[in-house]
């Protein structure tokens, strides 16, 4: 069974326009499949941003991987962590609600 690793965060409606005219999602899933296809076990990645809700827009980035050993081997490395794909979008707001979580996938 394979393993997700997934980044999530809101951003205020107002805000999110700088990540579509800024730096946007597709050049920061960019940025990270520059360095993930040479992580051992790395299937692939993207990013997703919701329709606006509730005055907010939720941005999601996930990895998916072949074994756990793999996934436990590159979050040693912090490829993936959020500290490294945020600065990404040079962004002139804040974050919301940042969260991390890994998944087994079971079907």
């Amino acid at each position: 069974m394979g393993f997700i690793y997934q980044t999530t965060f809101d951003l205020r409606s107002e805000d999110a326009s700088q990540v579509r005219i800024g730096k946007s999602i597709g050049e920061s899933l960019a940025y990270l499949k520059a360095f993930l296809p040479g992580e051992s076990g790395f299937i692939d990645a993207r990013a997703m941003m919701s329709m606006v809700q509730n005055d907010r827009v939720h941005i999601v980035f996930e990895s998916n991987w072949n074994d756990w050993e793999s996934l436990e081997t590159h979050l040693k490395k912090s490829l993936f962590a959020e500290q490294k794909i945020l600065p990404q979008f040079e962004l002139d707001v804040k974050p919301m609600d940042l969260t991390t979580a890994i998944y087994e996938e079971v079907g």
